[in-house]
């Protein structure tokens, strides 16, 4: 019993040694892509009414002129936000209860024209104007 107890810890310690981590993807792009205005796309590939806006400061802002929602640019809700590799980190302050919330995203495309992140469960996809 002793020596089927062995061979099996044995057995579940090799499936850890040996077990790969997906292999991280090169990154093509720079944190200079980012700079500028993006619109999101609908799911069928149209102009949505999201904007989001990403400055060399490491600020943003971002706002909704649908008629549903109607944050108008000079309204934007602004962010403040940092890129380490394809990881795309905002913290947006909430001044009248005085904290700060980080929403993590991982980029899986940006270019001169389109910007792609993901939460893990949805994905978001720009086109730069």
């Amino acid at each position: 019993m002793k020596h089927i107890t062995l061979t099996f810890f044995l057995a579940i310690a090799m499936v850890f040694m040996f077990s790969s981590c997906e292999e991280d993807l090169p990154i093509d792009f720079t944190e200079q892509d980012l700079y500028g205005i993006w619109l999101q796309q609908t799911p069928s590939g149209t102009n949505g009414t999201y904007y989001e806006e990403y400055k060399s400061n490491k600020t943003g802002s971002y706002w909704d002129v649908s008629p549903d929602v109607d944050i108008p640019k000079s309204d934007a809700k602004e962010f403040t936000w940092e890129l380490e590799t394809d990881d795309l980190t905002w913290y947006l302050k909430y001044e009248e209860v005085g904290g700060t919330n980080i929403v993590r995203y991982t980029i899986t495309t940006l270019n001169s024209t389109t910007l792609t992140y993901t939460d893990g469960l949805t994905a978001k996809t720009f086109k730069k104007q």
